[in-house]
């Protein structure tokens, strides 16, 4: 296996160097097909807008933006940001009153989904208008201030806070207010990409299209070579995950850290300011794919000590002893699992055949989770 992505690998090099020293044999494909990476002395695009106050940063309005890397071929990687930059269809942020804010990372932002099939445009699709103010690679402190900045303009009747397992660790580098001069978060990775790619076309006199090729090669490789030998041995498609649910089995959550206190923190913060918005704070509990399909491919439950469920149990304890309300997409997601056969296509699954964020059919299923829940408060509460 490993002399087969030698060889891949090997191939690309060669590639690069024709690239690099008579690029004009290369492909038009290949070659300067985005064009804020085109060198000279044009600028290269900053898509971020830098704040003085909390989130510190965000993504600029009405931009085209890029996610980095490779996400695979079902994965949507670049899309417009709406008229207050997010990621929102472009008439909503003209409404004054919503159902629903979703504040949280890139699984409330719909990380690799295209706008129409994000979890949140789906809702509002469904006359529950919810607008989305997630954004990837956000801390717990930055979804404080998103919500601070521009929640109330909304008027909404419900606050979702959106919580990934794992991203308590993102509270650390705000633990002391505002963030190191220079650092962006996981958003600035934006711009930092786009920098990079500029510096190697004008090295290299080729663009960044193809070394995109080139740096992705080997994640590529990995990924089609585990589809052909998944079908070459006749197993289940989700046998590609295998490893990576194993792996997710030797973490584990420390709920005395000083990552999970100051999430904990940012989370009463958020439901204050809902509350003073006249709004029920509720949090939204995202599932990893490791623990959603590891019922599935381990043929047991998952263990009581792994990291999710250890870290569901603290947050929902924290939840119920400070009267917030919280909603679970585990269930739903590993029942669906459940409904598959072992022969299901990859575009079946809940999460990108690459990337591990929700799928179309993942962002479906939590629409549905967060519908039951909005559907049932309001028809409770008289709405």
């Amino acid at each position: 296996m490993h002399l087969l992505f030698a060889g891949i690998a090997s191939s690309f090099c060669i590639l690069e160097f024709v690239g690099s020293h008579a690029p004009g044999v290369l492909p038009v494909g290949l070659l300067q097909y985005r064009e804020e990476l085109i060198g000279g002395n044009q600028a290269p695009p900053d898509f971020l807008e830098h704040l003085q106050t909390s989130p510190w940063v965000k993504l600029k309005p009405n931009t085209r933006v890029r996610t980095v890397g490779y996400g695979g071929g079902d994965f949507t990687a670049d899309w417009i940001t709406n008229s207050l930059g997010f990621k929102n269809l472009p008439n909503l942020a003209e409404i004054s009153h919503v159902t629903a804010i979703a504040v949280g990372d890139s699984f409330v932002e719909g990380m690799g989904a295209a706008i129409p099939d994000v979890w949140t445009t789906l809702l509002t699709e469904r006359g529950l208008t919810t607008y989305n103010l997630g954004v990837q690679g956000y801390a717990p402190q930055q979804l404080v201030g998103s919500l601070n900045l521009y929640g109330e303009r909304f008027h909404p009747d419900f606050v979702i806070i959106g919580y990934t397992p794992g991203f308590e660790g993102l509270a650390l580098v705000y633990a002391n207010g505002k963030p190191d001069k220079g650092y962006a978060g996981g958003v600035g990775s934006m711009d930092q990409y786009v920098s990079e790619r500029r510096r190697m076309a004008e090295h290299y006199k080729v663009t960044n299209a193809f070394f995109d090729l080139v740096s992705n090669a080997y994640q590529i490789a990995r990924v089609k070579l585990a589809a052909w030998w998944s079908d070459a041995r006749a197993v289940p498609v989700i046998e590609r995950y295998r490893p990576e649910v194993e792996y997710r089995m030797t973490k584990r959550f420390d709920p005395e850290s000083e990552a999970w206190r100051l999430a904990k923190k940012s989370i009463l913060e958020l439901k204050k300011l809902a509350l003073k918005m006249g709004a029920t704070p509720a949090v939204l509990i995202f599932s990893q794919r490791g623990a959603v399909y590891y019922e599935k491919l381990m043929g047991r439950p998952i263990p009581d000590s792994h990291y999710e469920m250890t870290m569901r149990r603290e947050l929902k304890s924290f939840c119920i002893a400070n009267g917030i309300e919280s909603v679970d997409t585990l269930d739903s997601l590993k029942s669906y699992l459940r409904t598959l056969p072992e022969s299901v296509e990859a575009v079946e699954l809940p999460y990108w055949e690459t990337d591990a964020h929700l799928s179309r059919t993942g962002n479906r299923i939590v629409a549905d989770t967060v519908e039951k829940y909005l559907r049932t408060k309001i028809a409770s509460a008289g709405f």
